[in-house]
C-alpha cells in the first residue's frame, strides 16, 4: 500500500508540473506567434507541447526521486541537470517536431531564451517556497515538542 501511495504522490507532482511546463511552452509559443501575426496554434503542436511538458516534468522528478540524502556535489549536479535538461529536451523536440519550420528565426530565438530563463526562475521560486514551508514545519514541530513536555 505504501508503494502505491508513493507512486500516486509522484504522479500527482509530475501531472502538476507537466501541466505547468506544458502551459508555459504553449503560451510562449502562442504569444510569439501572435506577435508574428499568427492567430492560431495548430492542435497538433498544442498536444505535442503538453506531452513535452510532461516528459520534462518526469525528467526533473527522476533527478530527485525518493527520499534520499544527497552529497553536496550530487545535489549541485542534479540542480544543473534540472535546469539544463529541459532546455535540451525542448531544443530536440522543436527540431524533431518542426514547431518553428514556418516562422522567422527570431521567434525561435526568443522562445529558447524565454525557456532558458523560465526553468531557473521556477527552480528559484520552488526553492524559496519549499524552504519557507520546511522552516514553518520545523517551527511547528518544535512548538509541538515543547508543548508535549
Amino acid at each position: 500500500m505504501e508503494r502505491i501511495k508513493h507512486y500516486i504522490k509522484n504522479e500527482m507532482d509530475v501531472e502538476f508540473f507537466g501541466s505547468v511546463h506544458g502551459l508555459a511552452i504553449i503560451f510562449v509559443f502562442g504569444f510569439l506567434g501572435w506577435m508574428n501575426h499568427v492567430d492560431s496554434v495548430p492542435f497538433k503542436f498544442i498536444l505535442q507541447m503538453w506531452i513535452v511538458g510532461y516528459i520534462i516534468a518526469w525528467f526533473q522528478k527522476a533527478l530527485f526521486l525518493g527520499n534520499r540524502v544527497y552529497k553536496k556535489s550530487q545535489y549541485k549536479i542534479c540542480i544543473v541537470l534540472w535546469n539544463i535538461g529541459p532546455i535540451v529536451i525542448l531544443l530536440l523536440s522543436q527540431m524533431i517536431l518542426g514547431w518553428f519550420n514556418n516562422t522567422p528565426i527570431w521567434v525561435m530565438i526568443v522562445f529558447v531564451i524565454t525557456m532558458i530563463v523560465y526553468f531557473p526562475m521556477l527552480w528559484i521560486c520552488l526553492n524559496l517556497f519549499y524552504k519557507d514551508d520546511t522552516n514553518e514545519l520545523n517551527q511547528l514541530l518544535n512548538e509541538f515538542k515543547q508543548s508535549s513536555n
